[in-house]
């Protein structure tokens, strides 16, 4: 089976080597498949989407797991406190990855909610609706769920994952495809 993950710099591994990020640990416990890291940091729903086409459709994967929401929630100063990517658009975004998705034959779609992180308040507030958007997507042939980095899973920044958070993150991701 072939599995695309799509997402920001917690699918691509940011701030660890390459082989500790979880894409790779599960590439590892599940090897009997193809697990292909399609992560771009700082990477959006919008942008995501721009590449879809050749980052996921092109594969032609069974499964897709689609990794956002951190980034599409953050509010930059340049964007006069507005979010990068409104609610409203971030969920037409992922609706429109899962009718990519369907169109191109994916078996399964597993959405990845933005995880808790240790950023302050604004940020923690607007992390959580973006976390129960992608919640509120399953339905058959599409889940969703949030891994926990647990306890030391964060790095110093407060949001990107330890290696010890990969390889938590992995672990469930690999329960969740398992089952």
């Amino acid at each position: 089976m072939k599995i695309v993950c799509i997402g920001d710099s917690v699918t691509t591994g940011q701030l660890i080597p390459l082989a500790q990020g979880w894409t790779s640990v599960l590439a590892t416990r599940l090897p009997e498949h193809t697990i292909v890291n399609k992560g771009v940091n700082n990477d959006t729903t919008r942008r995501a989407l721009e590449r879809f086409p050749k980052d996921v459709q092109a594969e032609h994967p069974d499964v897709v797991v689609i990794q956002f929401g951190h980034n599409d929630c953050n509010r930059w100063a340049t964007d006069h406190g507005l979010t990068r990517v409104s609610l409203p658009a971030f969920r037409a975004n992922l609706e429109e990855m899962v009718e990519r998705c369907e169109a191109f034959a994916v078996k399964e779609v597993v959405f990845l909610a933005p995880y808790p992180t240790r950023l302050p308040g604004e940020y923690e507030r607007d992390r959580r609706e973006y976390e129960l958007a992608v919640l509120a997507g399953s339905r058959p042939g599409v889940s969703a769920f949030t891994p926990y980095p647990g306890p030391g899973g964060l790095l110093d920044d407060g949001i990107h994952l330890s290696v010890w958070g990969h390889r938590a993150y992995a672990a469930q991701v690999r329960v969740w495809l398992r089952s």
